[in-house]
């Protein structure tokens, strides 16, 4: 992160995508288009997964058994081997819970990272209890690269925002330790709230203790600071879905905030989701924003609060931002409107990268194109 990153050559080596297992893929349309990028940008390479590696061959299969006295020695011995790792492995476990990580350069405090107990893992990650003015108690993870020097000074960082009906947990839950072995690679750290499950990341103009903008800003971010080592003047977003929402939402009405911003299949619309269809209704906006009946007061929240007509409205706070954009091809919910602001950016003359690429509404899509994502951000920051 020191220097400047050149996306080609962060997404060359990526050993690791090749034991990525994904679910069944989406069902698309047969006639579905080829994957495609928006007119006059110039496509970075696309990481891809390929399927699960099977299992190795248990080599004792493939011998003939020893006779009872050698099979009861090597067992004895394997045994006795293992319980002396498993004490090992526990003491180190708890001398690493105990060693508080230590503070960057110019950082306010000491942050309390913690590694995963008898992991093994090369990363650190932690989860911290945040107590907040509106919501109570709140959790959010955090990955920091390992090796990390405090005499190199603080990070760039990304703030990752989950999509509905997630938490802290959903990018590690999605992602696994691939999460962490970017944040490595790339050099950033990464900051996962719980942005609550269908809060909108926006300050809602019904309900007082649901203003979750306001607690990533001021509540969330200012903690991130005292305990970790990031550079507030170089921080990076990325959301998925309602996350995507979030990103590019709060970028515009906190300008300066983000020096790059990316999003997979984002809601980027909210007044296109006033419908009583089962897609729109599952989004619960109406639990944030108020009915979205024509003659309802609160039906103007949706325009108001949309990120699609806070960018109409305010252009300037995104034209020099770096932006990249991904949507499936299949995916039923936001490939409309993705389109549509795609447009309008192109009308507004703001530069983004915008891509179709095969897939629906999910972590298949989200798990092949979150590196060159989290590449692309780590090259502006």
């Amino acid at each position: 992160a020191g220097g400047k990153i050149m996306l080609a050559d962060l997404l060359k080596d990526l050993p690791f995508l090749d034991s990525l297992g994904d679910p069944p893929a989406p069902a698309t349309s047969a006639d579905e288009p080829e994957a495609s990028v928006s007119a006059g940008e110039s496509a970075p390479p696309s990481a891809s997964v390929a399927a699960p590696v099977d299992a190795p061959t248990d080599a004792s299969a493939q011998t003939q058994a020893p006779n009872q006295s050698q099979n009861h020695a090597q067992n004895q011995a394997l045994n006795q081997a293992q319980n002396q790792a498993e004490s090992q492995a526990e003491s180190q476990a708890e001398s690493a819970e105990e060693t508080p990580f230590p503070p960057a350069a110019g950082s306010r405090a000491e942050g309390q990272i913690r590694q995963t107990p008898a992991s093994g893992l090369p990363f650190i990650l932690s989860e911290t209890t945040l107590l907040s003015s509106t919501r109570g108690q709140t959790r959010y993870l955090t990955a920091v690269p390992s090796g990390y020097d405090p005499e190199n000074g603080l990070l760039p960082a990304v703030l990752l925002l989950h999509g509905a009906e997630g938490d802290h947990n959903y990018f590690f839950k999605g992602l696994g330790t691939e999460l962490t072995q970017l944040a490595s690679m790339f050099g950033v750290i990464l900051i996962m709230p719980d942005g609550d499950p269908f809060g909108w990341y926006l300050n809602s103009p019904i309900i007082s203790d649901s203003q979750i903008e306001d607690y990533l800003i001021k509540e969330l971010l200012p903690d991130v600071l005292t305990r970790f080592p990031v550079d507030p003047n170089r921080l990076g977003v990325l959301g998925i879905s309602m996350g995507g929402h979030g990103a590019v939402a709060m970028a515009v009405n906190n300008p300066g905030l983000f020096k790059a911003i990316a999003t997979l299949s984002a809601v980027l619309d909210l007044d296109s989701h006033k419908t009583d269809e089962a897609l729109d209704k599952y989004l619960r906006l109406e639990n944030v924003l108020g009915s979205s009946a024509p003659d309802a007061p609160e039906a103007d929240n949706y325009r108001n609060f949309s990120a699609y007509h806070l960018v109409r409205r305010r252009p300037e706070a995104l034209s020099s931002v770096p932006i990249r954009l991904t949507v499936g091809l299949g995916d039923k919910l936001c490939l409309a409107e993705n389109r549509q602001f795609n447009r309008l950016l192109n009308d507004l003359a703001i530069p983004h990268q915008y891509f179709e690429v095969s897939g629906g509404h999910g972590w298949q899509l989200w798990r092949n194109d979150f590196p060159a994502h989290l590449a692309f951000l780590a090259e502006y920051l």
